[in-house]
């Protein structure tokens, strides 16, 4: 069977791309194939059909879930950037909030994301993950610095984002951009990078988007 072997398929890659001790070919200069972005789609192809199975079944997870919104993840109100936040904010100082909603929440933050697909490398595709942490803090940023600065500076609008929160604005990000295929990119990405690149680079991202999938995987089909 192809896919029980598919373990040692991944092996022989990374060994191919990545020899060990060899610097000038660790990251992404790579001349051992003559042309290696038409290698990545194949080998990205064969991922997509390796996870066919998870994918279709988080396509229709996915379309189920319509009109969602951040805190329907269980997002705090705080970090929603929606009315969700507007009546955080109303609660916590009792006035109107005097700033705008954005037509979708974290719309920046699911534009990047939506990139992976984009590039070809799995470094690139890692480099990409690596951002997005920033750009959700950025995004959260943006929306509450409409305020006045002394209410910035109160406890209740303090920026103090946890895991659970990344890896749930995540599972967001995922359903409300349509991304069933995010798996098989990750899973690229996993096979073509050692525990030493990926940690050279940081791959706190790539690990909480993992569990993002896999929780949104568990999810009940709407119907």
């Amino acid at each position: 069977d192809f896919f029980e072997e598919f373990d040692e398929f991944d092996a022989l890659m990374v060994s191919l791309l990545f020899e060990p001790g060899d610097k000038k070919n660790k990251y992404n200069d790579i001349n051992v194939i003559e042309d290696r972005d038409d290698f990545y789609k194949v080998t990205l192809d064969l991922v997509k059909l390796k996870n066919i199975q998870k994918t279709e079944k988080m396509k229709k997870i996915i379309k189920s879930y319509k009109g969602i919104e951040p805190e329907d993840f269980g997002v705090p109100d705080k970090y929603c950037l929606t009315e969700k936040s507007v009546n955080y904010y109303i609660q916590c100082f009792k006035k109107n909030f005097e700033g705008d909603i954005p037509e979708i929440a974290y719309e920046k933050s699911i534009k990047m994301l939506k990139d992976i697909y984009k590039y070809k490398s799995p470094i690139d595709k890692l480099l990409l993950t690596t951002k997005l942490r920033k750009s959700i803090k950025d995004e959260i940023n943006e929306f509450w610095r409409q305020l006045p600065e002394d209410e910035l500076n109160k406890k209740e609008l303090r920026i103090e984002i946890e895991i659970d929160d990344y890896i749930n604005i995540f599972e967001y990000m995922i359903v409300k951009a349509g991304m069933n295929e995010l798996i098989a990119h990750i899973d690229f990405v996993e096979i073509f990078t050692n525990d030493k690149i990926r940690k050279d680079f940081d791959d706190y991202n790539l690990q909480q988007i993992k569990v993002g999938i896999m929780q949104i995987s568990d999810f009940e089909e709407k119907k």
